[in-house]
């Protein structure tokens, strides 16, 4: 896995043009905002999602996941009881494909939206997708999380596992550094 330093503004970016495609959205974004100004708007958006962002010092990096990285990726990090960590038995995205996959689950399961997920797991038979994600590494041992894209690498998966094909997924990867910052400083 080949990997290019980026700077924050460029997550932001593409996080916050993600964010904008999406019904219920309905913000003001230029694409040209200061790196400070993308930041402010995505904790605005995504406070839950993108608090990650302000907690640690983190490195970000853009590079492409091979089909083992892929099947090892998480779903969003959150409390036992979040609606991603219901959905996936094994806090995996691939866990949440096959549970989607051999389940009868409503359209809507919890927050999520299962239809949307089964109607973009079969274009996928059709279309190519070239979709970035964006993942946060909390560390190097453990499986990345998908902090920005779970609904989409959730269809892949279902479409990997019913194909068998995988193409490298293109991913925005924040690696945290040692040091965690807290309201009382540094440890």
């Amino acid at each position: 896995m080949g990997q290019t330093g980026i700077p924050l503004a460029e997550v932001a970016r593409n996080w916050l043009q993600r964010e904008n495609k999406k019904r219920y959205r309905d913000f003001d974004f230029e694409r040209k905002e200061a790196e400070w100004e993308l930041v402010g708007e995505l904790l605005c958006q995504c406070p839950f999602q993108a608090a990650f962002i302000w907690q640690h010092h983190i490195t970000w990096y853009a590079t492409e996941l091979d089909k083992t990285e892929f099947l090892r990726l998480r779903v969003i990090d959150g409390p036992a009881d979040s609606s991603w960590r219901k959905l996936s038995p094994d806090n995996t995205i691939r866990g949440a494909a096959k549970r989607i996959i051999e389940s009868e689950l409503p359209d809507t399961f919890e927050d999520i939206d299962v239809a949307h997920i089964r109607r973009l797991a079969d274009s996928f038979e059709t279309t190519m997708h070239e979709e970035r994600l964006t993942l946060f590494q909390p560390d190097p041992d453990e499986a990345s999380i998908v902090v920005d894209g779970n609904h989409y690498s959730t269809a892949k998966a279902i479409h990997q596992i019913r194909s068998g094909a995988y193409d490298p997924q293109p991913v925005y990867l924040g690696v945290r550094q040692d040091c965690t910052i807290h309201d009382d400083g540094y440890s």
